[in-house]
């Protein structure tokens, strides 16, 4: 029997870290190149000063455009980007132009990571970081300024989902402990990878569902709520629930006028919301490779793409590309390259 070649865990690290040098360029060039951190941001960095000048004590409040509000975001990428502006000395638009895209070079070998627990294929899970690393929606709002949470948001998702997948296969004691510190790290960082992250971890549980992953999942989530009460305990004691719900209201806004239930089965059979340019090449893979897990009875990753667009259409397409990247791969090396 011929040996596969990817078996060699000599070979596999060679290729995640060409995988990861490849998206870093791919992901760096463009910022770099740039003056002025791309897009947007400009709210954040408002937020960054004003958490600077408390001297890292949360403020109550900030100002922005003439109006003042409350600071009930979630903090940490803001403390980061803080930290790494004071600690090397340098100006606050350069790292906000050079930290997220860094940032998310680090979730191509994080994704390598969640892919080994999902495919039974190393085979596929190299091709799938490949695909992670090229597939421009996994990267392209994360290297903007506003990436100064999105990324941190984005990186901690992933690794939170891979602990959570190894605890419902394979649990350990162990395993409770990283998932929630990741998750937690997830919720003080982006709301909408917190939703995306509940999501997907609930879509593990219920095909892996079993009374001892039920209680290991409530687990989970007390310990989250503990290790961020500090921060959300005093948020809301500062400004009530007023800002989370108007929050999520804007969000709902969005579902029901731009993203109503038809619109979003249209735009899941159309596929198009990879952002690659010309032919959608990496889609029609991710295409064909959720026929290849319909035809085998595979169904979490593709549940896992129509749940996440039908549930939270404005970030969906960059959660995608998590189940996607695996989709295309197995395309790759199930169908396409054999034939």
């Amino acid at each position: 029997m011929k040996k596969n070649p990817f078996d060699s865990p000599l070979t596999t690290i060679m290729l995640i870290s060409l995988a990861t040098l490849v998206g870093g360029v791919i992901r760096l060039a463009t910022p770099i190149a740039a003056n002025f951190p791309l897009n947007d941001g400009g709210l954040f960095y408002v937020m960054i000063k004003s958490l600077q000048s408390s001297h890292y004590n949360l403020p109550v409040q900030f100002f922005y455009n003439g109006a003042v509000i409350p600071f009930a975001y979630p903090p940490l990428g803001f403390y980061l980007t803080g930290f790494f502006t004071d600690f090397l000395q340098q100006s606050q638009l350069d790292v906000i132009r050079w930290l997220p895209p860094l940032i998310s070079t680090l979730t191509i070998p994080a994704f390598y990571f969640l892919a080994q627990g999902i495919s039974r294929s190393k085979t596929t899970c190299i091709m799938a970081s490949f695909v992670f690393a090229l597939l421009p929606r996994s990267f392209d709002w994360l290297i903007m300024g506003g990436g100064v949470t999105r990324s941190f948001g984005f990186l901690f998702a992933i690794l939170t989902l891979a602990c959570a997948q190894r605890l419902f296969y394979s649990p350990r004691p162990s395993l409770i402990i990283w998932t929630s510190s990741w998750a937690s790290l997830t919720v003080l960082t982006h709301p909408e990878a917190l939703i995306h992250t509940a999501l997907a971890a609930f879509l593990l549980l219920l095909f892996k569902r079993s009374r001892a992953n039920f209680f290991h999942a409530i687990i989970v989530a007390a310990i989250t709520l503990l290790l961020t009460s500090p921060w959300w305990i005093l948020t809301i004691s500062r400004h009530g629930l007023e800002p989370f719900l108007a929050a999520s209201q804007a969000t709902a806004g969005n579902r029901t006028d731009l993203f109503n239930l038809l619109m979003r089965f249209v735009l899941l059979f159309r596929f198009e919301f990879t952002d690659e340019a010309f032919l959608p090449f990496l889609a029609i893979f991710g295409v064909i490779g959720m026929f290849v897990e319909v035809g085998q009875r595979r169904w979490f990753l593709p549940v896992w793409v129509i749940t996440s667009l039908l549930f939270e259409p404005r970030s969906a397409p960059l959660f995608m590309s998590i189940p996607l990247s695996i989709l295309s791969a197995e395309a790759l090396s199930e169908i396409i390259l054999p034939a």
